[in-house]
């Protein structure tokens, strides 16, 4: 069977740009989150997979710790899958609640809360979480690199202008106490170089003393 545009376009993404489009849907959640109890979890979730993924792979109290609270928390949701084009996809499966059977290849889901979970879970598989990061401005963002902190280019600039006046403002400090250091350095050495002076005189005094003057004299 002939694969769609849609379909190739996906396949020949790198795992890394394949994560990155993923890591959208998540951030469109994190960035404008509902206040049911179902998205609450979530952003619990992500929270708890934030603190598992940077303590490492090494096992530690602390890492299972947050494990167990994980799967009590994920324990909650009811998903079942569906394919859309060549990618599977969680939706919630309630009780009594008529299934979804026909979906569109290429079709989007709205980002529910399951959603978001099953994004999130991508993600971490993918030792990616990392990448999804707060800016300046409160917006959640995916960071195409380690290095990146901001979303937009306005935040960079943004970024940019406060950091030089932090800079400004802490070299001002530092300038002020470095002059005052400086100066009294200066008055100190002064006051030390008057009392070497004034000691050297006292003892130039302390060494003049009368000559006996010979009174013999060949004759």
């Amino acid at each position: 069977m002939q694969r769609s545009d849609d379909e190739n376009r996906w396949l020949r993404l790198a795992p890394g740009e394949m994560v990155a489009r993923k890591a959208e849907h998540l951030v469109r959640f994190l960035n404008a989150p509902s206040g049911d109890e179902e998205s609450q979890r979530v952003l619990e979730l992500f929270r708890l997979c934030c603190q598992l993924e940077a303590l490492g792979p090494r096992p530690t109290i602390a890492a299972n710790n947050l494990r167990r609270a994980i799967n009590a928390i994920s324990s909650d949701f009811r998903v079942r899958p569906i394919l859309l084009g060549q990618e599977w996809q969680w939706t919630a499966a309630h009780p009594g609640k008529p299934a979804r059977e026909e979906v569109k290849a290429g079709a989007k889901l709205e980002v529910t809360p399951v959603f978001a979970f099953k994004v999130l879970t991508d993600i971490m598989t993918a030792g990616m979480l990392h990448r999804v990061k707060k800016c300046i401005c409160g917006m959640w963002f995916f960071a195409g690199s380690r290095k990146k902190t901001v979303c937009s280019d306005k935040c960079r600039a943004k970024k940019f202008t406060d950091s030089n006046e932090s800079f400004r403002a802490e070299r001002a400090v530092y300038m002020r106490r470095y002059r005052k250091a400086a100066e009294a350095a200066r008055r100190a050495k002064i006051i030390k170089q008057r009392r070497a002076k004034k000691a050297g005189g006292k003892s130039q005094r302390k060494g003049v003393h009368a000559v006996d003057l010979p009174t013999n004299y060949p004759g």
